[in-house]
């Protein structure tokens, strides 16, 4: 859904990217981005393994081998996380923003959800907040109404009229929800109670940050490491786990080409190509 949304904004190809990238550079908040000199050796190590997990997903040669796109999937959301996050914490060094000592997940999402919201245009700048209740949501970025994307049927096909971002709204508020169950479930244990009262789920989900695309990336990246891989088998057939290979893999770039104007930005087009010719 978010590459169809995306299509929708910006058009397809190289001329839907073009269009992509001077929308990014037209926000106030690119235009304010401060020069990084130099370049720090950590930015550069952090961009190198993102830049080259992403390589690696464009090098399986889902195409010429049967059934390797079926496997592939299975593979393919870990890889994908890790491409994210390793061009998102050079992103984030060359933004400025204060490095933990710890570069946890859930700090890394946290950090990742602030730059989408301050920086990228839509769809990326979507997030979530909210959840103490079902329809307790609140959508950033896009004008979304919770009852429109609660009311999503998700075992339905794909209703074109409805609209993409209404089902990124869905996945991102699902998201959401499970990381909810986790603080809730955390809170319960603590008070040594079967059940929270709404004023203290309010202040649970008030401690987790906005929900992004990054924290969808994250969930899938757990089910295939630890939950559920089973899931990412039920492709059908070949073709349409090529389909659905292409598509992660597309929407994973396009994430990386967004963090990657902004590191420009940071850095200098020099620098930058001296930091891609690396690869």
């Amino acid at each position: 859904m978010m590459v169809e949304s995306f299509k929708g904004y910006y058009g397809v190809g190289e001329k839907g990217i073009t269009v992509f990238k001077c929308r990014v550079k037209e926000s106030t908040n690119y235009q304010q981005i401060r020069f990084l000199a130099p370049m720090p050796v950590e930015l550069v190590n952090a961009y190198s393994r993102g830049k080259l997990t992403l390589n690696a997903l464009s090098d399986l040669p889902i195409d010429t081998n049967d059934g390797l796109a079926l496997t592939g999937n299975l593979w393919l959301p870990v890889q994908a996380y890790y491409a994210i996050n390793g061009v998102g914490w050079a992103t984030m060094i060359a933004l400025g923003m204060s490095m933990p000592v710890r570069k946890t997940h859930g700090i890394f999402r946290k950090f990742f959800s602030q730059v989408m919201s301050a920086y990228m245009p839509e769809p990326f700048c979507l997030t979530c907040e909210g959840g103490s209740g079902l329809r307790d949501y609140i959508f950033k970025g896009i004008d979304l109404n919770i009852d429109v994307v609660t009311d999503l049927k998700p075992f339905r096909p794909f209703e074109e009229a409805a609209g993409p971002e209404k089902y990124i709204g869905k996945s991102l508020s699902t998201t959401r929800t499970e990381f909810l169950k986790e603080r809730f479930a955390d809170q319960r244990f603590k008070m040594n109670q079967g059940k929270l009262q709404k004023d203290i789920k309010i202040r649970c989900c008030e401690k987790e940050h906005n929900t992004s695309i990054c924290d969808l990336f994250y969930k899938l990246r757990k089910r295939s490491n630890y939950e559920n891989p089973d899931m990412y088998l039920y492709a059908g057939d070949n073709e349409l786990a090529i389909e659905r290979y292409r598509s992660f893999k597309h929407l994973t770039e396009l994430l990386v080409i967004g963090l990657e104007e902004l590191l420009e930005k940071a850095i200098g087009q020099q620098e930058m190509q001296t930091l891609q010719a690396r690869i």
